[in-house]
């Protein structure tokens, strides 16, 4: 099934929501991007991306998001590989 897409004031949502209540897969996802972001020429220092303008703590973690297309260090986390990173991560708690 393919993927709707999303307004960008949701994708903006879901990044705060989850950077107050964190979730461990998402959480993640969001420290893999970051990686990439603190070796980026355009993350500045108060944590925004120069290019798009967002809040890169919260951009992160919104599955959805991704790196501008200029830079393109990281993208989007369809809902089926969400899914799947979900099951690796209960799979490791068993």
């Amino acid at each position: 099934m393919k993927d709707e897409k999303i307004h960008p004031l949701k994708e903006i949502w879901a990044g705060y929501k989850n950077l107050i209540v964190t979730d461990p897969v998402i959480e993640k996802i969001a420290m893999d991007r970051y990686d990439h972001c603190h070796t980026c020429e355009k993350l500045r220092s108060n944590r925004t991306c120069s290019i798009c303008g967002c809040f890169m703590p919260a951009k992160v973690r919104s599955p959805k998001s991704k790196c501008p297309p200029s830079v393109g260090k990281w993208g989007a986390v369809s809902d089926e590989g969400l899914r799947q990173l979900r099951i690796q991560e209960k799979s490791k708690k068993i």
